[in-house]
């Protein structure tokens, strides 16, 4: 299956162990050197930021259960929710081959 980031970005995201809404996809976290996917950044639910990407969550690309047609189903836990700015060692938790 073949998916155009545009296509993602209108999708929602659901969390299945709690059912929440986490809203739709902010941004992609790709490794370019290394030709894969990390995962995707999604809004926090802490209120209102002054800074773009302060109240952001990440979702390392292998706790992604499944992307539907018109929703991402993610299984992450409540601390895993913490809004957060998202650190390069976030990132670096996951790689993915694109292949």
């Amino acid at each position: 299956m073949n998916v155009e980031l545009s296509e993602l970005k209108c999708k929602e995201v659901v969390n299945v162990l709690t059912g929440k809404r986490m809203g739709r996809i902010n941004d992609l976290v790709i490794d370019c050197e290394k030709s894969c996917i990390r995962g995707i950044i999604v809004p926090g639910d802490c209120g209102f930021s002054w800074f773009k990407g302060s109240d952001n969550i990440y979702i390392p690309w292998h706790d992604i259960k499944k992307i539907g047609d018109d929703v991402i189903l993610v299984e992450i836990t409540v601390e895993d929710q913490v809004c957060r700015p998202c650190s390069k060692k976030d990132k670096d938790d996951d790689i993915r081959d694109i292949d």
